[in-house]
């Protein structure tokens, strides 16, 4: 592992009341006793940076002993938040180049395990590694440059320990304390933990409470061992075709749902032939699966408490003995309990061992084996369903599982890239990411350390008009994430915020990690290392006067002033002085923003104006998703962040909206654990 330097180091655990433990590292020696809640720590005196590997000792005096080998002394800093802090190192740009640089003997990393908690835990099964291409390439993409560029700059060793999980909202990475003392944030805690606390219940009482329900809807469970419709040799000229997304119910004329057979052949290389592989059935829609492969089984999804007929995410191994060259069957018998169950996996999603996923089309055959009467809209309403909620979705059950576990390692900071999944309600996120970082610290107890964020990038469909419509909802609460983020920055002490508007793409995980690491790094190296020749600041509005028929936006800048520049992949900003600056928007006192004429004028400064809006009130700069083309940079090669200059009030948000975006935008390098909201 690393220890941080030039701070105190917290060591501690649990023995019996009474006994005293005694650490040795590095010349030191320290003694505590477990007091008698069974606690034990001790304080190490702060050491030099070392990248000699030395032996930490932790014994109970006259008992046991336990020995952490190869322990250094450097830099150790806490990843957080959600998947694209997540993304893994293998699927970024570029990916063989970064693997191939992995071996860094100086750096080590550990991994939080993804679980969540109702209340909080005091201990974690992880463990550090040395990183190499093996252990970095499913680690933090994110992480991992950031923590590249402090072994480059600084020559120390640097620890990592990520704890990040797809689809996660802040609450559930904030301690209950803090939630408890706001009524909406409360209110939902209380919801969601009292909803996983039924769940639990109900994994005790489900079997029963869904065989009681299919008998009284005339849908009784059949024991059948009839498993020839999955048998290669079938004939199925009688089965019926069907083009995914299809519903069961409609498709074979099953409005209360039944058994259901479905199957597709594809063509495995002799290459693939086998050897074992894995199949991606997706998400199951009040259904079970059990799932044959050349007509053996080889599992059944959906059939286990909590997730029983709604699991998501579902993979299936193929064993190797079952994949033969050439020809091979997927077969499915589908059991769905309402006539609104439905198969949406295209088959070129399932990973199929196939040459080119491409030529798998998404058409099924089709068989009824048992069709449910139908039944009516209560008694489907009835049918028992767990709650979605778990404790890994649930507020405060991260922070419970996989920061508390932590407190008190000693740490140099934090890094968080986290807010796609507040957008719903960006309103609050101001006030609760600063209020968790404050309640961080305090549990911490290492006084104000450093938090650096990224600011969301850009991503879905480019915008083409700045107004206010139905998607546009969207647009507007999404940048208002960034502009909470932004605040954030302003308000609260040793923070910062690298600004990533220009690495996304239409993907909500852009694939350009390496600048957002570097803009990370950068932030660390100049403002808690103070490296005085790092350039760290993006441009950042600061204030606006009224000119005549125009505004003048003034910005806080880093040495240099502005330009207008384009990027390109993990090339640097480059200047265009001939290109006109893009995405400024300016408005009257009517509110309704145009897209504006804007030129850079002075080292600070930007004159916005547009013929539509003789007297402009407001300027807006890369209000919206993906505010494609924004090209307003400092000389530092850093893009300027999103701004407005009004304070009006937001339109609701839109969950349909964000519901579809969140689907239409998927995910192509993580597996996420849920959509954002």
């Amino acid at each position: 592992m690393v220890l941080q330097r030039d701070k105190p180091v917290n060591v501690w655990g649990r023995g019996l009341p009474g006994d005293t433990v005694r650490v040795t590292f590095a010349g030191q020696t320290k003694e505590a006793q477990a007091d008698a809640s069974r606690q034990w720590r001790v304080e190490l005196d702060p050491m030099p940076a070392s990248a000699e590997g030395r032996d930490l000792a932790i014994e109970q005096v006259g008992g046991e002993k336990v020995v952490f080998t190869d322990v250094l002394v450097g830099e150790v800093w806490l990843a957080g938040g959600q998947s694209n802090m997540g993304f893994a190192v293998n699927g970024v740009l570029q990916a063989e180049k970064e693997l191939a640089s992995a071996n860094l003997p100086t750096l080590r990393i550990m991994q939080m395990p993804y679980r969540g908690s109702a209340e909080p835990l005091d201990m974690a099964a992880c463990k550090w590694e040395v990183a190499t291409p093996q252990t970095i390439a499913r680690f933090s993409g994110v992480a991992f440059v950031f923590a590249r560029s402090l072994i480059e700059k600084l020559g120390v060793p640097v620890g990592v320990i990520k704890s990040s999980v797809g689809g996660t909202a802040a609450e559930q990475w904030t301690p209950a304390e803090v939630l408890a003392n706001d009524p909406e944030w409360n209110k939902t805690m209380v919801e969601e933990l009292t909803e996983v606390e039924r769940n639990a219940r109900l994994v005790e009482t489900f079997q029963k409470d869904l065989t009681a329900w299919r008998n009284a809807n005339g849908c009784p469970e059949e024991a059948t061992t009839d498993h020839s419709r999955a048998d290669p040799a079938l004939e199925t000229s009688d089965w019926k075709p069907a083009t995914v997304p299809f519903v069961f119910g409609t498709a074979l004329d099953a409005p209360g749902g039944g058994n259901f057979w479905m199957r597709k052949d594809f063509d495995v290389p002799a290459d693939k032939a086998g050897k074992p592989a894995s199949v991606v059935i997706g998400n199951l829609d009040r259904q079970f699966m059990q799932v044959f492969l050349n007509g053996e089984h080889i599992g059944t999804l959906g059939d286990k408490a909590p997730m029983f007929y709604q699991a998501q995410g579902n993979r299936i191994t193929l064993p190797g003995n079952l994949l033969k060259p050439g020809r091979n069957v997927l077969a499915i018998r589908c059991t769905a309990f309402a006539p609104g169950a439905a198969f949406r996996q295209p088959a070129n999603k399932m990973e199929l061992p196939v040459a080119d996923p491409a030529t798998l089309d998404g058409t099924w055959l089709l068989k009824a084996e048992t069709r449910f009467p139908a039944v009516s809209r209560e008694a489907i309403a009835a049918l028992p369903n767990f709650g979605k909620v778990t404790l890994m979705n649930a507020s405060t059950g991260l922070y419970n599982a996989m920061i508390h576990p932590l407190v008190p390692f000693t740490l140099r900071g934090v890094i968080w890239y986290q807010g796609e999944s507040n957008a719903f309600k960006a309103d609050r996120y101001k006030d609760l990411l600063t209020a968790m970082i404050s309640e961080w610290r305090a549990r911490f107890g290492q006084g104000d350390f450093p938090f650096y964020q990224v600011q969301l990038a850009n991503y879905y469909d480019p915008v083409t008009e700045p107004v206010v419509t139905d998607r546009r909802t969207t647009d507007d609460w999404v940048a208002r994430v960034r502009e909470a983020q932004l605040q954030v920055v302003q308000s609260v002490p040793e923070t910062g915020m690298a600004v990533a508007i220009d690495v996304g793409e239409k993907n909500i995980h852009p694939l350009n990690k390496q600048d957002v690491g570097d803009r990370l790094a950068r932030l660390a190296l100049a403002k808690t290392y103070d490296l005085k020749d790092v350039e760290h600041a993006s441009p950042v509005y600061a204030s606006m006067s009224r000119e005549g028929a125009a505004i003048r936006v003034k910005f806080a800048v880093g040495t240099g002033g502005l330009m207008i520049a384009s990027k390109s992949g993990l090339e640097p900003a480059k200047e265009t002085p001939d290109a006109k600056l893009a995405q400024f928007a300016i408005a009257g006192a009517d509110r309704k923003f145009v897209w504006a004429d804007a030129t850079i004028d002075g080292s600070d400064s930007v004159v916005v104006s547009s013929p539509a809006v003789p007297e402009p009130v407001a300027v807006r700069y890369a209000w919206s998703l993906n505010p494609e083309g924004c090209n307003l940079y400092g000389r530092n090669g850093l893009p300027a962040s999103p701004f407005r200059t009004d304070d009006w009030p937001l339109p609701p948000s839109n969950h349909k909206v964000l519901t579809r975006l969140s689907k239409e935008s998927p995910c192509t390098g993580c597996k996420s654990r849920r959509p954002i909201p």
